[in-house]
């Protein structure tokens, strides 16, 4: 993931993610859970407390 001043970019899903065929390459997550998203660090912090179940995130798609 690259970091942006409005979420992070997106480089990689894996196949095995959970997020495969959801979140694309150069998607930018800029809230999960209505948590925003400003660098690397949030987004771990954020993905680590996730529950089994619906998540909801505001993504920035250009393609």
């Amino acid at each position: 993931m690259m970091v942006g001043h409005d979420g992070i970019r997106t480089v990689v899903v894996t196949a095995n993610s959970p997020a495969n065929g959801i979140i694309k390459e150069n998607d930018i997550i800029k809230t999960i859970n209505n948590q925003p998203i400003l660098d690397i660090n949030g987004f771990v912090e954020a993905s680590n407390y996730l529950e089994k179940g619906t998540v909801k995130f505001e993504i920035i798609r250009f393609n």
